[in-house]
């Protein structure tokens, strides 16, 4: 599993103290999770990518992978947003999938899933 962080302090957590140090510090990650701070490395050779971001970040994240992605990659959007009562956001969580479409030009699931 790679992992695209922005801040170098989660990357060189991850990758060296198996947690995130800024976000649920005390839950222990696999040593099979790579984080970077790259995107071209960080989807190189992916079999799947999973758009997990805020909602308000999906056109950006989407722009920066359009370039680095290899062909035929299947996407799946879980986009999330903040608020959904207000109408921006909702009209940003739903109209996510069809971002990531027009950005990368590439087919996006959406897929959502509830604890039980």
């Amino acid at each position: 599993v790679h992992l695209l962080a922005r801040d170098p302090a989660v990357v060189k957590g991850i990758n060296t103290f198996n947690h995130n140090p800024k976000y649920l510090q005390e839950l222990p990650l696999s040593p099979k999770i790579k984080a970077y701070n790259d995107v071209r490395a960080c989807v190189k050779d992916a079999d799947l990518v999973c758009l997990v971001v805020p909602s308000h970040a999906m056109r950006n994240i989407s722009s920066q992978l359009a370039p680095c992605l290899p062909k035929d990659v299947p996407i799946v959007s879980a986009s999330k947003s903040q608020s959904s009562s207000r109408p921006s956001t909702r009209a940003l969580v739903s109209s996510g999938r069809a971002m990531a479409r027009v950005t990368m030009g590439v087919f996006c699931s959406s897929w959502c899933a509830a604890a039980a």
